[in-house]
């Protein structure tokens, strides 16, 4: 949309509803603007704007208070103006800082050698997504919260990452990887977990009315040796060992047991010396093991790049007799 200003073609934001038409947002405000995000009741926008200066600066706009500049700072072109679905939260960069911008807590910026890039942030605004960048490179993929700060994310070295986007409760994060071959999709958990759960929950055992719960950690990369099987909410003292399978499966009760079984194909057991584990008292167990080595039932295979295997853990219950059981399962593709 083009409107004539001092004798030249500008550009200028605008709102579009069935009901009103298209809105001019910048024509009593801004000599130049452009709308770069809209929160989810369509009530606030976000963009760019030339406020009487030849720079453009972020902006908020309401249909109360028209556009409010957040102000001047940085040399270089803002970029990646968005807000937060709940339309609280602004943010954004302008080398060489990210910005976060509240109606209650105004302009905070993130600077340094190393600054922080936000690119989303979850409904409410209180956790953001991007990335570190030193001059014009990437640094590597981040997360920042009040509490926490600016935390990077995990990345397989030689990898530099980019997250792109956030999950509305802040619970998972995508982006790209970069190497020499080319980019890679990715997906960060933040509570540091990998792969996909499933079979969630599981049957209930003496402990837990959701049963045992399986997670993956570590690294999937078979160069670091270092993939992380962990379960948790098990009966306390009992013993158990994990359970490996290149399939998903489902078969309820198998032998007798309690709970289901999730793995297919052929299975491995996870059962060399000092891996047949006990619960102890907190009722969970971990066990660190190697991806180029994963179990099967004619020994140990190692898997095709970016295979992906399930895993699972067996123990024993008394519910309310003598009986055995199985967690929830988790699946990761293995490089």
């Amino acid at each position: 949309m083009t409107r004539l200003a001092s004798g030249a073609y500008s550009t200028t934001a605008f709102l579009w509803t069935a009901s009103t038409g298209a809105i001019d947002l910048g024509a009593a405000s801004a000599d130049d603007s452009f709308a770069h995000s809209l929160s989810e009741d369509g009530s606030v926008v976000a963009g760019t704007g030339r406020f009487g200066t030849s720079q453009l600066q972020p902006y908020v706009w309401t249909a109360t208070s028209g556009m409010i500049p957040l102000g001047e700072f940085g040399t270089g072109m803002v970029v990646d103006v968005t807000l937060s679905a709940d339309g609280s939260t602004v943010l954004g960069a302008r080398s060489p800082f990210g910005f976060r911008w509240t109606q209650t807590g105004g302009l905070q910026t993130f600077s340094g050698t190393t600054w922080f890039h936000p690119t989303s942030a979850t409904r409410d605004g209180e956790k953001l997504a991007g990335f570190l960048q030193s001059g014009q490179l990437s640094a590597g993929a981040a997360v920042w919260t009040a509490a926490t700060g600016v935390t990077s994310l995990p990345e397989p070295a030689g990898l530099g990452g980019i997250a792109m986007d956030l999950s509305a409760d802040g619970g998972s994060v995508v982006g790209e990887l970069s190497a020499s071959s080319g980019l890679r999709a990715v997906r960060w958990r933040i509570d540091g977990t990998i792969g996909d759960p499933y079979c969630d929950p599981a049957l209930a055992n003496s402990a837990s009315a959701t049963g045992a719960y399986l997670t993956l950690s570590g690294s999937n990369q078979t160069a670091d040796r270092a993939l992380e099987l962990n379960v948790t909410d098990l009966p306390p003292n009992s013993f158990g060992f994990f359970l490996a399978a290149n399939a998903r499966g489902l078969v309820a009760m198998p032998g007798g047991s309690q709970g289901t079984l999730c793995l297919g194909s052929f299975i491995g057991r996870v059962v060399a010396p000092g891996q047949i584990m006990n619960s102890g008292a907190q009722g969970s167990f971990s066990l660190t093991i190697d991806p180029r080595t994963l179990p099967s039932p004619s020994g140990p295979i190692l898997p095709s790049y970016g295979e992906t295997w399930h895993f699972q853990a067996w123990y024993r219950d008394a519910n309310p007799t003598t009986t055995s059981n199985f967690s929830s399962a988790a699946s990761v593709p293995v490089y």
